[in-house]
């Protein structure tokens, strides 16, 4: 056993003293990686259950997509946008979850093998004024669009390109 899953088996209160001691040496605890759980079907928690509950009450529900639009302006280089997205969607597990219902038993799951999708729709053939109410258009009706909870895909993006150094990710 290495010494990150030694970590990972303290109390929450020892976790915390030692990190104490590790801040006292200087040393920044959060630059450990992440241990994975090795359970790959585990049962939900009480607000998963709820979620996953409304979802099969009303299954076209957009109740609970959250949406955020940021307007970029100047040199972006998409790769690395793309890479940093890649980056977090392996880091962070909530982001690859699926749920399933096996033998009325709802249990959810973690893709391992999932990569970022990240739509580049260029609209710079438009004028100014054009290409903004067409982005606009197509991210509303992209966060009405409600998700699949079985596919383990949660995470959408969009990168809409107004001008040369013009963007708006969605």
């Amino acid at each position: 056993m290495n010494i990150f899953e030694q970590l990972q088996q303290l109390s929450p209160v020892k976790r915390e003293l030692y990190r104490l001691l590790l801040d006292k040496e200087g040393i920044d605890i959060s630059l450990l990686p992440i241990t994975r759980r090795e359970e790959s079907n585990a049962p939900l928690s009480y607000v998963q259950q709820s979620l996953l509950f409304l979802k099969q009450l009303v299954p076209e529900s957009t109740a609970y997509n959250r949406e955020h639009a940021l307007c970029i302006k100047g040199d972006l280089d998409i790769s690395s946008l793309k890479q940093s997205l890649q980056y977090l969607l392996q880091r962070h597990d909530i982001l690859r979850t699926g749920y399933v219902i096996e033998d009325t038993v709802a249990r959810q799951y973690v893709r391992q093998d999932i990569d970022i999708n990240l739509d580049v729709i260029d609209l710079s053939h438009l004028d100014a004024n054009a290409a903004l109410t067409e982005a606009i258009r197509m991210a509303t009706e992209e966060s009405v669009r409600p998700f699949d909870l079985s596919s383990g895909d949660i995470l959408r993006t969009a990168l809409y390109q107004l001008g040369q150094n013009d963007f708006i990710f969605l």
